[in-house]
């Protein structure tokens, strides 16, 4: 179980790459989710 810390990490890594387009439509990209996991393992 993720914790309020962790969620928003996380949710502060998925906006960064949002801002850096890195979406597609409504998902993110392969390389959008490459940067979130490896910026979320930091």
């Amino acid at each position: 179980m993720w914790d309020k810390r962790l969620t928003k990490i996380f949710y502060d890594i998925c906006i960064k790459e949002i801002l850096k387009d890195n979406t597609l439509d409504t998902h993110f990209t392969k390389d959008g989710w490459l940067k979130i996991m490896t910026n979320f393992e930091k």
